[in-house]
């Protein structure tokens, strides 16, 4: 089955996304319970930058199960997983890029050190949801974190990961979807599958670039005065809070 353009450009985009980034972004710890949390603070360094911040969902009871990840990125789940496992269990890690799996594997020894496994008890490798390369029936979980929003191909990725489950097995999925039909000519926007980016529209472009933000972002031909449609100042709560004192949390911190 011949891979489409689509999938090629997600795969090129976040190859790129491994080579350069340096963030650690911000847990989504007020849903995971305190060993959890500790768990992902015991994470190597190499494993926190490449953490989207895209919130973790982590399963209960997994003690002695196989488990699969796909779309597994540079591990950081898997190797959570692969503690809560424990050594009698073991995480299979699964992406499309292979740079990423490149850096994952690289932190195996790393994270079993850090379990005080004698062996690891966890593996990666490239792949395509939409084509799963393993045995029937061999996994009794599987996980997906923002994933299946990237498949062309829908049906096909949850046929796939239908089979290689186990019978009785549980599914883990947490993604982005929209509430109705999109329109056929959607599909077949690449700009919209493959976004390098953050893209705003012209209105938020001027605000932006003429807010105390602006260093926060890089502009081109940009330099109206700020102004909305309804006169709305975006920043107004955010002031309100800073005045305050109770500035929200950041959702990415650059490392040093």
């Amino acid at each position: 089955m011949a891979e489409s353009r689509f999938t090629v450009a997600i795969r090129a985009q976040y190859n790129d996304h491994n080579d350069k980034c340096d963030i650690i972004a911000r847990k989504n710890s007020e849903d995971l319970t305190p060993e959890q949390n500790a768990i992902f603070d015991q994470l190597s360094d190499e494993i926190k930058k490449r953490y989207y911040g895209a919130g973790l969902i982590i399963p209960e009871n997994l003690e002695g199960k196989r488990v699969l990840d796909i779309g597994c990125g540079s591990g950081s789940l898997v190797f959570i997983l692969s503690k809560l496992v424990g050594p009698t269990g073991y995480v299979v890690g699964m992406d499309i890029s292979d740079k990423l799996i490149e850096t994952a594997k690289s932190q195996i020894e790393y994270h079993q050190k850090a379990w005080g496994y004698s062996k690891p008890n966890c593996e990666f490798s490239v792949g395509n949801a939409e084509k799963l390369d393993f045995e029937p029936d061999s996994f009794d979980l599987i996980v997906s974190n923002g994933v299946y929003c990237l498949c062309p191909d829908k049906k096909g990725s949850f046929q796939s990961a239908y089979s290689v489950l186990k019978e009785g097995g549980q599914f883990y999925l947490s993604d982005v979807y929209a509430e109705r039909q999109l329109p056929a000519e959607y599909h077949d926007n690449e700009f919209l599958w493959n976004r390098r980016g953050v893209d705003v529209d012209a209105e938020l472009a001027t605000i932006l670039s003429s807010s105390y933000l602006k260093d926060n972002f890089n502009f081109e031909d940009i330099d109206n005065e700020p102004s909305t449609h309804r006169n709305q100042n975006p920043f107004a709560y955010l002031d309100k809070l800073l005045a305050e004192g109770n500035a929200p949390d950041f959702i990415f911190k650059a490392n040093e």
